[in-house]
């Protein structure tokens, strides 16, 4: 008997690869939903900030002006889509973007909604102290 993969069932193996439209349509659902992911002010101002390193719980809620109630279920369902990740140092937490793809997609929305605007550096810190 031929030895299967303890994932693979026989029905698997009988099934044929996915068709170019099945995989586009694979593909258009992962970025809907990391799409769907940024679809909030907070939550787009948080990964902008990411873009710029890792940042502490503190510092983005000094920078987002929210409640840390509001904050930790914004950053909760950032870090369930698998989009940022945490480190502990001490009693803070510290975030940052997951992949270079999140990071490029940010500087092309920062590219064609925020370059050549009035705007401070996208999060920075330190922009904002300077204020």
């Amino acid at each position: 008997m031929e030895r299967t993969s303890r994932f693979e069932t026989e029905t698997d193996r009988s099934v044929s690869a996915p068709s170019p439209v099945e995989r586009l349509d694979a593909q258009a659902q992962a970025v809907s939903d990391v799409l769907g992911h940024l679809a909030n002010p907070v939550r787009l101002r948080v990964i902008c900030r990411l873009k710029h390193g890792e940042a502490s719980v503190a510092e983005l809620l000094r920078i987002l002006n929210v409640s840390q109630s509001s904050l930790s279920q914004h950053l909760a369902r950032l870090r369930n889509a698998g989009l940022v990740a945490t480190r502990r140092q001490s009693k803070s937490i510290y975030y940052r973007l997951t992949s270079d793809d999140m990071e490029a997609l940010v500087c092309s929305l920062i590219r064609i909604y925020c370059a050549g605007r009035d705007y401070p550096a996208p999060m920075q810190q330190s922009s904002l102290e300077t204020e």
